[in-house]
């Protein structure tokens, strides 16, 4: 089975590649709900509308600020040896 976006050698996706996937996911279960209460606007409240267009909002911002931060951020030359280092050295 690939993975989007993988070499095809390999079967996992790389950590970015997976956050990705992860942001994707949080975009979609914001706006499937929001458009779940927007759809239903004789059932649902204007309150059930508010909160939803403020989830979704809220969900765009944290969505962008965390692929800011995990992908076009430049990184320092400590985080760089960090990301290039084993994760755990085990002594």
């Amino acid at each position: 089975m690939r993975w989007l976006g993988t070499s095809p050698g390999s079967v996992i996706p790389s950590p970015k590649k997976l956050i990705r996937l992860v942001y994707v996911g949080r975009m979609c279960l914001a706006a499937a709900i929001y458009l779940s209460a927007a759809l239903k606007i004789r059932v649902a409240a204007p309150l059930d509308i508010l909160a939803t267009s403020l989830m979704l909002v809220s969900a765009a911002g944290v969505t962008l600020a965390s692929y800011w931060h995990t992908h076009v951020r430049p990184r320092t030359s400590r985080e760089a040896r960090r990301a290039t280092s084993p994760a755990c050295t085990w002594s």
